[in-house]
């Protein structure tokens, strides 16, 4: 796949990083941070997540 396509694909999926957190965070887990963690740590060691699944969560 192309650079382009896989951004296309990869935008085209619904959020599920934002459905996981919110069901998480309403059963009293920490969701959000742990989402957000996830992606800093990925960041972290050099990688770039091809669509910021931190973008519209709380």
């Amino acid at each position: 796949m192309t650079p382009e396509a896989r951004k296309a694909w990869a935008d085209s999926v619904p959020d599920l990083a934002k459905e996981l957190a919110d069901n998480l965070d309403k059963s009293g887990q920490p969701g959000t941070e742990m989402i957000r963690a996830y992606i800093d740590k990925l960041r972290a060691q050099g990688a770039t997540p091809i669509r910021d699944w931190t973008i519209g969560l709380k």
